[in-house]
Order: structure tokens, then C-alpha cells, then sequence
């Protein structure tokens, strides 16, 4: 053997370099793209549909490999019903080994695209001694206050509108906050509604069409404070 050759490596070394491997395998197959959930039933929200039709007739005419946007939507379903089993069985391999070496990571990410059909949140006041109610929130970015909320605190404002939480409290927060800023009209009824919009396609708006269509999604929600 002349001198500049490199000594063999030893066996810890090559069980270095096979557990390396592992491992890098391990990862590679537990970060694939893989959704969180891919329920059938999602499928058939109007927010999903919509999008799933709009997707495929846009490509169906760029790339007419079926029949029909419908048949192309099915087959590309169909790959990823596929995909998604595979790699399921896949993880199910994989993660016990690397939570064991604490090398998993969950991802929640949120795509740019706006909801097709958005449910906003719209809060109203009657004050005592008036009959008629009075716009306090608009959740359609239509009063100073909800225009300066920020993404998240929007969502939360969402969520608990939508009964997360207890719906009584949920009014009274805002009659204490009119009455904070309107202490000589006092609050005497909240009224919680839920307006449901569509948001039209970007031609559409080029067009000059940005109508929105808002309708009253579900019945309103009428409270009083306790005397």
C-alpha cells in the first residue's frame, strides 16, 4: 500500500455513514408535500368547488388532455388520492423514528388566495332610547375601527362570532366597547349579523363588474342586557 492512499474506514464509520442515510431518507419522505386534511366531503364546500372548477376549466383550455374540465378535475383528484396514500403510508413509517430523534416539524401555512364566498361579521347597536339600530362594525373593512384590524385579530373576531365562544359575552364585549366611546348613549341591544359576499373573478373586474352580491347568510343574532 503506498503511502498517500487513505487508511479503510472502520466500521463505526460506515455505521455513521448508513444511519446519515437513514435518516436523510427518514426526512426526505416526511417533509414531501402532504395536506393536512383531504376530506371528500371538503370537496364538495362551495369554497373548494368553486375554486376546483374555476382551476380546471382555466387549464382544460391551456391543456385539453381529457374531454372535459369534469373528467380532468376527476383524474387529477384521483393522482392525488394516490399520492397522498402513499406517502401517508410512508410517514406512518418514518415519524415514530424521528420523533424519537426530535426531528419532526409541522408546517401551517395559509394561501393568498381571498375566500370565493366570504362570511363577514356585521355588529350593530341600538342605543337606549332609539328604536332603530345603528352600524357599529363592519367586518367588510366598512368602519375606521375594523378597517384597522390586522389578519389575525380579524380571524379571531371571526371565529368567535361564528359560536366558538359564548354568544352573550361575545355581545356584551361589544356594548362595552360602544359604551366606552358613546357613554351618553348607552347600549341597550347588540345585534350580530352574518353577511355572505362573492368575490368576483379578476376579469370580471376588469370588466367593470365588481359587484359583490352580499346576502344575509344566517338570522341575526339580538341581544339585551339583563335588568
Amino acid at each position: 500500500m503506498s503511502e498517500s492512499s487513505s487508511p479503510p474506514l472502520s466500521w463505526r464509520a460506515h455505521l455513521l455513514a448508513g444511519w446519515i442515510t437513514f435518516h436523510l431518507v427518514c426526512v426526505t419522505i416526511y417533509v414531501l408535500p402532504y395536506p393536512p386534511l383531504f376530506d371528500e366531503a371538503a370537496l364538495e364546500h362551495p369554497e373548494v368547488a368553486a375554486e376546483l372548477k374555476v382551476t380546471f376549466e382555466n387549464l382544460h383550455q391551456k391543456i385539453p388532455l381529457y374531454d372535459s374540465p369534469q373528467e380532468m378535475q376527476q383524474a387529477a383528484l384521483g393522482l392525488a388520492r394516490g399520492y397522498i396514500d402513499t406517502v401517508s403510508r410512508g410517514r406512518e413509517w418514518v415519524e415514530p423514528y424521528l420523533r424519537w430523534t426530535g426531528s419532526t416539524q409541522s408546517w401551517t401555512m395559509f394561501g393568498g388566495t381571498p375566500p370565493r364566498y366570504p362570511l363577514v361579521l356585521v355588529v350593530e347597536v341600538r342605543p337606549r332610547g332609539s328604536k332603530e339600530f345603528v352600524l357599529y362594525q363592519d367586518l367588510r373593512w366598512g368602519t375606521e375601527d375594523s378597517a384597522a384590524m390586522n389578519f389575525r385579530h380579524r380571524k379571531v373576531h371571526e371565529n368567535l362570532s361564528m359560536g366558538w365562544g359564548n354568544m352573550a359575552a361575545y355581545s356584551a364585549y361589544w356594548a362595552r366597547r360602544w359604551n366606552e366611546q358613546h357613554p351618553e348613549r348607552p347600549a341597550q341591544a347588540v345585534r350580530l349579523s352574518y353577511i355572505r359576499s362573492t368575490t368576483p373573478l379578476p376579469e370580471a373586474v376588469r370588466a367593470g363588474n365588481s359587484e359583490r352580491h352580499p346576502t344575509l347568510d344566517i338570522l341575526p343574532y339580538v341581544w339585551e342586557p339583563e335588568r
